[in-house]
């Protein structure tokens, strides 16, 4: 052994760490210019991935042109999560003021009026209107969340042969190169026999054209005429066996827009098909076209 060996294995035997009559052996010195691997030389048992630091990881990405974002954004719903504490708010300054009004020192020195003038009776008053808005705006949310999804998922359940629901919506992507590509998905779902199983189709329409590269109503409109087109050489037709289309998704101004009802409003007579739109409340939208659209992207 060398000097710095036994003084190593005399250090560790004082720190009973090491029983002085096993064999010592020695490191393997470093390989600082290591043979450069081939196909003949690797063996794929002994290889180990190590992961990137999170800096290279971000080179990698900036050299490719790729973009990149550490923000995360809440996927609870904010309104239902602040609706019942707006509620036990509103009765703790309801409280706040009637003490105010109580405490009143001389009725006839400093009448009821005069006290709902004060600053701090003031103060509270205007936090108490902003929790009523906040409350309304909670109740028409709750409304809506407990007729639009139900019914639009209660049609979806007792659908007919004939009848298909539609989930739609519009998912981001990127290429390789960096560049913008825009993705309407589609998912169809319906029953080919009463009773049977459930049928399910996703349709994924892409484009990457910088000049048109919109989530527009027009988009959407030409995605339309193209898939309720009878079925011939350049149009698949998967809506020739259903006359009745359930539409459900978020409420984006691409699908809620008064240009796009109104040309959905002329289904029935350009193609014979009867469209009838569900949208889902704020946060409660998500549904089986953003799985497909989380598809896409794994």
């Amino acid at each position: 052994m060398t000097s710095w060996e036994l003084r190593y294995v005399d250090h560790l035997v004082r720190k009973h760490s090491k029983n002085p009559d096993s064999s010592y052996k020695a490191p393997l010195p470093l390989q600082r210019n290591p043979a450069k691997l081939t196909v003949e030389t690797f063996d794929p048992t002994t290889y180990e991935i190590a992961p990137v630091q999170f800096e290279v990881f971000k080179n990698i990405l900036r050299a490719h042109n790729l973009r990149w974002t550490t923000y995360k954004n809440e996927t609870t719903c904010h309104m239902c999560r602040m609706g019942p504490v707006d509620a036990e708010l509103i009765k703790l300054l309801n409280t706040q003021l009637a003490k105010l009004l109580a405490d009143l020192p001389d009725q006839a020195v400093l009448s009821v009026a005069a006290a709902r003038k004060t600053p701090e009776y003031q103060k509270i008053e205007n936090k108490r209107q902003k929790l009523l808005a906040a409350i309304t705006k909670y109740d028409k949310h709750v409304r809506a969340l407990n007729t639009a999804r139900k019914y639009a998922y209660d049609k979806r359940k007792n659908m007919k042969v004939g009848e298909v629901f539609v989930t739609r919506d519009f998912v981001n992507h990127h290429d390789h190169d960096g560049g913008h590509v825009k993705c309407l998905i589609l998912v169809l779902e319906w029953y080919e026999t009463e009773g049977g199983e459930l049928q399910v189709l996703k349709i994924r329409h892409y484009c990457s054209d910088k000049d048109t590269l919109k989530t527009n109503f027009g988009y959407m409109l030409d995605i339309w005429s193209y898939q309720l087109h009878k079925k011939d050489e350049r149009h698949p037709g998967f809506f020739d066996g259903f006359n009745v289309i359930y539409v459900g998704g978020d409420h984006g101004g691409h699908f809620s827009s008064s240009a796009t009802m109104i040309e959905e409003s002329k289904f029935y007579r350009l193609y014979g098909k009867e469209i009838r739109l569900v949208f889902f409340p704020a946060y409660h939208a998500h549904g089986r076209a953003d799985a497909a659209g989380a598809e896409d992207k794994k």
